[in-house]
């Protein structure tokens, strides 16, 4: 746009430096002229043949240059017109873009305060406030893969349906997201998809190898499946990682006092373990180690 104008200004230039010309040779001939009419009126007769042919070319070269300026001046009025217009052009431009980014950065601050929004009311621990304001910022960026993640999170225990869309969606802009995959599989367990879950809980946990939540929920799901080799090293490992991890204890517990006599002894310890960790106590864990031997 700023070359067309720069153009466009030179043409103009062009154009009026045209016109000036054309209006000085305009006046220098008239001006010739008046002197020739003078000077045949008070010549004899026989010199004006001659006279007359001079004038004749000097009126016909001023008709040429007349003509010249003419033209000159209707180029420059076309020039001056197409500038005028090319100005507003750009004048509309600049109000669209200047109104754009009014907008933007409006709707940037309603973004920053729903934002803060959602972190005062998780903070104080008001689910339904922190929703109402995520759900609002979804509408605002309906493709936020992290958003969806987030509000999948939150909706998470009390409306696992939606949470599942929601998560699905967070997962297929960020396949290896442990957190979205450790959310997504979390809600599957819950929704009695425990298979379903080992895909997103395996892949988290080879992205985020030292994260203990990660193991203790795949060894969950393990547990879910049948699978106890495999659920009691994961749940080890999230022990590993984490020592006071109580879920992981009782977890570790259960299993083992699931597994029989031979394992008796390792139960009990990790049941005590949970207890002291602040695990509940179970009722059924609690028989089992009152029973004896």
């Amino acid at each position: 746009a700023a070359a067309t104008t720069a153009a466009a200004t030179q043409a103009r230039l062009d154009a009026e430096a045209q016109a000036a010309a054309a209006r000085q040779e305009v006046a220098r001939l008239q001006e010739r002229l008046q002197l020739l009419e003078a000077d045949v009126r008070a010549l004899q007769p026989a010199a004006v043949e001659g006279l007359r042919q001079d004038h004749e070319a000097l009126r016909q070269r001023w008709e040429q240059s007349h003509s010249a300026l003419q033209e000159a001046q209707a180029a420059l009025r076309a020039l001056q017109v197409a500038a005028a217009a090319e100005e507003a052009e750009h004048e509309a431009e600049r109000r669209a873009a200047a109104a754009a980014a009014q907008a933007a950065a409006r709707g940037q601050a309603e973004e920053a305060r729903l934002e803060a929004a959602v972190n005062r009311a998780l903070s104080a621990g008001d689910g339904r406030a922190a929703e109402a304001a995520l759900r609002e910022l979804l509408g605002r960026r309906p493709e936020d893969a992290a958003l969806s993640g987030r509000l999948g999170a939150l909706l998470a225990g009390r409306d696992d349906a939606e949470a599942m869309v929601l998560l699905e969606q967070a997962r297929r802009a960020h396949p290896d997201d442990p957190d979205v995959l450790l959310r997504l599989g979390l809600v599957q367990v819950r929704r009695g998809g425990a298979r379903q879950a080992l895909g997103a809980l395996f892949t988290a946990s080879a992205a985020a190898p030292e994260r203990a939540d990660i193991h203790h929920a795949l060894g969950v799901a393990l547990v879910e499946c049948g699978w106890r080799d495999a659920a009691e090293a994961a749940l080890r490992r999230a022990l590993e990682l984490d020592a006071r991890r109580a879920d992981s204890a009782f977890s570790l517990a259960a299993l083992l006092a699931a597994a029989g006599p031979t394992r008796r002894a390792e139960a009990c310890d990790w049941y005590e373990r949970a207890l002291a960790l602040g695990a509940a106590r179970d009722a059924s864990l609690d028989r089992y180690v009152n029973a004896g031997p």
